[in-house]
């Protein structure tokens, strides 16, 4: 995303997400639930979600050590 600074999270628990920005997993794994979508999504190292503007969304660590990196803004507990 333009003009962001990526933002790094050791995540060690749920986190939410509710504005435009891209989530990519750096270390380990986590499932991934969007409001409306009736469809969770496990994503791996490696792999990318990109939240719409206006989306919530909610991700929770699988595994200890979990890394992820987040392009937007607005990152909330």
């Amino acid at each position: 995303m333009k003009g962001s600074k990526p933002i790094l999270i050791d995540l060690q628990g749920v986190k939410s997400f509710n504005h435009h920005a891209e989530l990519r997993i750096l270390k380990g794994s986590v499932l991934l639930t969007e409001a409306g979508n009736l469809i969770d999504h496990v994503l791996k190292a490696g792999q990318s979600w990109k939240v719409k503007r206006g989306a919530k969304v909610v991700v929770e660590p699988l595994e200890q050590g979990t890394c992820l990196q987040q392009l937007g803004k607005n990152w909330i507990a």
